[in-house]
């Protein structure tokens, strides 16, 4: 499984940056609550044995509950939040919908948009030069090393198809 993540242009401008972050913050925020409401059974499975994070998809999943009677404009607004700076030359860069979300995701793009090529299974794809930066950032510790089984996140995966012409 490939975990696939859109890098955005993020606003020179401090006002205009935060108030991106901001509303791509709040909106991956709804996103989530609406998502908590729709598949609140199995989010409850994955959270067996563990009512902090039972507590916590309860609360999300009632809070997804009136946004969810119109997911898709949500979609677009939090989409639109996303992609609203559309300078190619911005000092920044984020993913946005990252793990650490837009804040947390925030990259010079001088050193992070400089790529090479790295072989994954049959194929070469362009990464950061500076990916050793980039995955400390996201696992403290040594990242080439998968921690113990009861360590690990726990995700819900999804699969993506494409329809076909």
């Amino acid at each position: 499984k490939v975990d696939l993540w859109i890098l955005e242009n993020v606003f020179d401008n401090p006002i205009k940056r935060r108030i991106q972050g901001i509303l791509c913050d709040g909106g991956s925020l709804i996103l989530s609550c609406i998502r908590m409401h729709k598949e609140k059974k199995g989010f409850l499975h994955l959270a067996e044995g563990n009512k902090k994070g039972q507590r916590l998809i309860k609360i999300k999943a009632a809070l997804g509950a009136l946004p969810s009677l119109t997911p898709w404009w949500w979609f677009r607004r939090v989409q639109h939040a996303y992609s609203m700076c559309h300078d190619e030359n911005s000092k920044y860069v984020s993913f946005p919908s990252g793990r650490k979300h837009f804040f947390g995701e925030m990259y010079e793009r001088a050193k992070y948009c400089d790529t090479v090529k790295m072989k994954f299974e049959d194929s070469y794809f362009p990464v950061t030069k500076d990916y050793d930066h980039y995955f400390h950032a996201l696992y403290p510790g040594d990242y080439m090393q998968l921690p113990p089984p009861e360590k690990r996140e726990r995700h819900t995966l999804y699969e993506l198809k494409f329809k076909e012409d």
